[in-house]
């Protein structure tokens, strides 16, 4: 049975006063209804990353005042999807060879 990939996202990471929660915690992404051995099951998989990370770091959010998102969002999300691509990558390897 195939468990939900975890990326802790933002762990930690203290954001400034722009709306956004101090730690965004654990966000869990399936993929067991995905073939990680495929190309096309590895792209859905990253987007669904991509998905999460903007989402708990709150990329994308409008704030009072501008349009750029704030330097810690970024640096959140930039955080986010690392973590979460090295816990991808060990998956997929599992994935490929019957793991």
């Amino acid at each position: 049975m195939k468990s939900p990939l975890i990326a802790t996202l933002c762990a930690a990471l203290a954001l400034g006063a722009a709306a956004v929660p101090a730690q965004a915690g654990e966000i869990k992404v399936t993929y067991a209804d995905l073939n990680l051995a495929t190309a096309a099951g590895q792209k859905a998989l990253e987007a669904r990353i991509d998905r999460a990370a903007k989402d708990a770091c709150g990329y994308g959010e409008l704030h009072t005042g501008t349009r750029i998102a704030n330097r810690e969002i970024i640096t959140c999300y930039r955080k986010a999807k690392k973590q979460a691509t090295a816990q991808m990558a060990s998956v997929v390897a599992s994935a490929r060879y019957g793991g």
